[in-house]
């Protein structure tokens, strides 16, 4: 258990170096189709809708006519949402059964029309190269996949797709809280998911990462963070984070 705990401390120092080749190589290999039939069933049996509050929580920031970006999104169980904020979406997935089961969730809720603000993009975001850049790019549980060697190359390559006064929401696991016992446990629950998804998709190995250094070194400015619960009244270790790129005109 002992090795288990230190391999899962928070990796908070943030490399400014060129990503590992490794690194590069485990990110290509990372598949979700094996688990896209069975994602949220897992999704809401960890967390007790948790990580499905999370992810929609700040959701108010997306207004009509807004291009959003949403980059992982899986089964596109949060982009129903901002669909019907009026936003215009691009939704980004390199796994072709994630993004079929987005396709069918979206048609299924409105199977009369097809949204003419909606576009699928199967592809690796770092060749997402968009004719225009968005107002928002949602993130949610899509930097974890990623091993922290590169992690800020994909952060900084987010922040260039996003137009001046753009917005990255930010939905994920929260960093360790409270005392010694607190966090044990908090890396302990952390630990189910980690262990499942390196071994199906063969996700990244790493520690509980806290994304507001992350966010700062790449250029953004958090203005909103909210904790959110397990279930409803459960340990606060989830989170949402709204950050605005610095050249945010709005004080």
């Amino acid at each position: 258990m002992k090795d288990l705990s230190e391999r899962l401390e928070s990796p908070n120092r943030i490399s400014s170096s060129l990503p590992s080749r490794d690194a590069v190589s485990a990110a290509a290999k990372t598949d979700y189709s094996r688990v896209a039939g069975i994602y949220e069933i897992l999704a809401r049996a960890y967390s007790g809708r948790g990580i499905q509050r999370s992810r929609t929580a700040l959701f108010s920031v997306i207004r009509p006519g807004d291009r959003v970006l949403f980059v992982g999104v899986g089964t596109g169980s949060d982009a129903q949402d901002a669909l019907e904020r009026g936003a215009t979406l691009t939704l980004l997935d390199r796994s072709a059964a994630m993004l079929n089961r987005c396709r069918s969730r979206l048609a299924a809720s409105a199977p009369r029309r097809t949204p003419v603000n909606l576009q699928f993009a199967h592809e690796n975001i770092l060749e997402h190269r968009p004719g225009k850049k968005y107002d928002v790019i949602v993130a949610n549980y899509f930097l974890n996949v990623f091993h922290p060697d590169l992690v800020p190359t994909v952060l900084t390559h987010l922040v260039a797709l996003l137009a001046p006064g753009g917005r990255l929401l930010i939905a994920d696991f929260a960093p360790p809280r409270g005392n010694c016992i607190q966090q044990f446990f908090q890396r302990v629950y952390y630990a189910a998911p980690l262990i499942t998804f390196w071994t199906a998709t063969r996700n990244a190995w790493h520690g509980l990462y806290d994304y507001a250094p992350m966010l700062e070194q790449a250029g953004l400015r958090i203005s909103q963070r909210t904790a959110i619960p397990i279930a409803t009244f459960g340990p606060l270790w989830f989170e949402s984070i709204c950050a605005c790129r610095l050249d945010d005109p709005s004080p």
